[in-house]
């Protein structure tokens, strides 16, 4: 759908960083865990990102029924510097994690509900604090003996009561600024809860793989050749799957992919296409139109940063096509034996180009 607000287009981009679901084998910190086992604190977490994701779909939507402040959508959302309109914007979805954080902090965990110390909570002084109330009770939540002269509320979520603990547990992260956390809290993330690794978890390659397999063989064959036979990935974190060079002087990622519902995206940065553009004549015509697509809507966005390179600009059989270099890579929702030999082809020549082969 087009995006008439600035807060639609902002959604749309957390929902690009929203982490796939954990492995239902991974160990969590007792640390979050409170009451729950392993197996129930996992199953709050998939709970608790499906809630997300319904809330995201719902702000994109009707961004209104959140009160959030809707302004007219700009060509680009973000460029620098940030505007007034994207800063009240962004503030009005952020309300949203700040309740659940508050309602989190004062409140105790008792019986498979939440039991909310009125008082404290009051001190958030949430901007439409009662109407974001009133639309999680819309999204699974039961919302008991609330009003302001209350002492306590209840608040439960019959579907899955861990979900409760596991909103619990953002307000247990240490280390990290309260706004990161609402941040991390409204992508679902959920990697500072494993056992093992805390803040700095990252994918074992082979398990990685093998989840990937269940939704995509060849793409998952892509990545295991790119990492294991080609040695081009020093680096694998949890919400972008990043493949940096050796070379520390540039860190541009190379491939991202995440699961959106039962959709798999992966956006490929060939930055550098234009460099190699003959390439195009060896690739498959999905892969090609794909690329010159990329170029056609990420064209100058006029950011104004002083150290702006500029665009560039990709000629191939006479036409010509002019990409920011801040735009994100080309995006494909599935990828083909064919394919994956067309991607693999372009990525070796990219890599070559910014000097990521190794020695």
């Amino acid at each position: 759908m087009s995006e008439q607000y600035i807060i639609q287009q902002f959604v749309r981009r957390v929902f690009d960083r929203m982490p796939d679901l954990p492995y239902e084998n991974y160990e969590w910190s007792k640390d979050f865990l409170g009451d729950l086992t392993n197996h129930d604190f996992y199953t709050g977490i998939c709970a608790f990102s499906n809630l997300i994701t319904d809330i995201l779909d719902d702000v994109i939507a009707d961004p209104q029924s959140w009160g959030i402040p809707c302004y007219e959508t700009q060509e680009i959302f973000c460029a620098a510097p940030i505007t007034p309109e994207e800063s009240k914007s962004m503030k009005g979805f952020f309300r949203i994690g700040k309740m659940l954080y508050a309602l989190a902090t004062c409140g105790n965990l008792m019986n498979q509900s939440l039991y909310i110390d009125n008082e404290a909570f009051q001190k958030y002084k949430i901007t439409k604090g009662n109407l974001i109330l009133d639309k999680l009770q819309d999204f699974g939540f039961v919302i008991d003996d609330y009003n302001k002269k209350s002492l306590e509320f209840i608040i439960e979520y019959p579907d899955n009561y861990a979900v409760l603990q596991v909103i619990k547990a953002y307000t247990f992260i240490s280390d990290v600024k309260y706004d990161e956390i609402l941040e991390r809290m409204m992508r679902a993330e959920w990697h500072f809860f494993s056992k093992d690794k805390g803040n700095d978890f990252q994918f074992n390659l082979e398990d990685f793989c093998k989840g990937l397999a269940t939704s995509d063989a060849e793409l998952a064959k892509l990545v295991h050749d790119l990492v294991v036979e080609n040695g081009y990935a020093t680096n694998f974190r949890i919400c972008d799957l990043k493949f940096e060079p050796k070379h520390k002087k540039d860190k541009k990622r190379l491939l991202y992919m995440k699961r959106e519902r039962d959709n798999l995206f992966c956006d490929f940065r060939f930055d550098d296409v234009y460099k190699y553009a003959d390439e195009l004549d060896y690739v498959t015509d999905e892969i090609r139109d794909a690329i010159i697509q990329w170029f056609k809507e990420s064209g100058c966005i006029k950011c104004g940063r002083p150290k702006c390179p500029g665009p560039v600009t990709l000629r191939y059989n006479g036409g010509e096509y002019e990409k920011c270099m801040m735009s994100m890579g080309a995006r494909f929702v599935s990828v083909s034996t064919e394919n994956s030999e067309s991607i693999l082809r372009l990525l070796k020549c990219e890599i070559q180009s910014r000097h990521y082969m190794n020695d």
